[in-house]
């Protein structure tokens, strides 16, 4: 017996439904996570390619890249429902580490090739299991330095 997710209207088995609700991209208070998940990670307005998503949310307990192209058709669209710009993932353009005054990498050109060397700055939060809430809890925010 199938059943309609009554955020999205996908059908599905009748199992499947309440974790798929509980994770629906259109469920009100999923979205805001999402929401706020993009905007944390965000640089210049400019909302996260697909792979990049799909690596930082492990552990988070948030839809899939495969999920959010269902239930919004693109991941663009997905985006910019967000209130972010798309652009593809090779148009992101962020800082150069290596050209930065008093960077350590600067002197590692002579060893690496720059595009070896290429980096953002990214916000990363550390988290803690929390045994009650039985899920990761933020416990502290860095700013880490992610290779491309």
């Amino acid at each position: 017996m199938t059943q309609r997710c009554r955020y999205c209207g996908l059908e599905m088995g009748a199992q499947r439904l309440p974790n798929h609700e509980a994770r629906c991209p259109r469920n009100p208070d999923m979205f805001a996570r999402l929401r706020q998940f993009m905007h944390d990670y965000a640089e210049d307005g400019v909302g996260l390619p697909a792979t990049l998503y799909s690596d930082l949310i492990i552990g988070e307990y948030l839809p899939s890249v495969s999920q959010l192209n269902r239930v919004f058709g693109t991941w663009r669209a997905f985006v910019e429902a967000c209130g972010l710009e798309h652009r593809p993932y090779h148009a992101v353009t962020g800082p150069k580490p290596e050209l930065m005054p008093g960077s350590i990498m600067a002197d590692d050109e002579d060893i690496w090739p720059t595009s070896v060397l290429r980096c953002r700055e990214v916000v990363r939060y550390v988290r803690e299991w929390e045994p009650r809430a039985l899920a990761y809890v933020p416990v502290a925010r860095m700013t880490v330095w992610q290779v491309r």
